[in-house]
């Protein structure tokens, strides 16, 4: 079991999706594309060793409106891939409430800390977004999800988790996007991504076009 945790932490600690959201709960225009660039750090607490260790992450992102209340995108991170889309069933006034779905699949290597295994991770997210005026609006919402882990020697493990978001997003002139942003969340069934939890800082920059 403890090389099981070692492994599913050093996984994490490549770069496992989290709850990072980088967004709002305002879909992308319909009709127009958003990439952007996402890097962040922080630390995860492994329940079953003790240890805490420092994590950081990378990520490329590309989204398209597809109505006004919709858009879908991907998510390029260190060893992952992501599906993700945007969802808003509210919108009233400032105001704006969404889904935000995710399905990520992570692939590690034989390492020293890791098995040749994949990770497979379904999530939900509810932002709800304030827009204080064209340039700023911030956005925080709950999160859930659940992950698999399944080594390549066999076997499996699974686990579930909560989490949150916080975020404030400053537009700087037409097309560009600044998103500073706090997130984390806490295993409470199973053991995937790890026995524990995890908290990050980070930065988005989007680019509209």
């Amino acid at each position: 079991m403890r090389t099981l945790a070692l492994s599913l932490a050093a996984s994490c600690a490549l770069g496992c999706p989290s709850v990072s959201m980088y967004r709002s709960a305002e879909p992308v225009p319909a009709g127009r594309w958003q990439a952007s660039l996402l890097a962040g750090a922080g630390a995860l607490a492994d329940r079953e060793t003790g240890a805490r260790t420092p994590t950081g992450y990378g990520a490329l992102g590309l989204q398209r409106g597809l109505t006004d209340d919709v858009d879908v995108g991907v998510r390029l991170y260190t060893v992952g891939l992501s599906a993700l889309a945007t969802v808003r069933f509210v919108h009233r006034g400032s105001w704006s409430v969404a889904l935000a779905p995710e399905l990520s699949v992570v692939r590690t290597p034989n390492t020293s800390t890791t098995t040749n295994a994949f990770h497979l991770f379904a999530a939900a997210t509810v932002p709800v977004t304030y827009r204080a005026s064209r340039t700023w609006a911030f956005s925080a919402g709950p999160s859930v999800g659940g992950g698999v882990y399944l080594p390549e020697a066999g076997g499996s493990s699974g686990g579930m988790w909560l989490g949150a978001f916080v975020n404030a997003e400053a537009r700087l002139g037409e097309r560009w996007w600044l998103v500073p942003e706090v997130s984390g969340y806490n295993v409470v069934v199973g053991d995937v991504p790890l026995r524990g939890g995890l908290f990050t800082a980070g930065l988005g920059l989007r680019f509209g076009f």
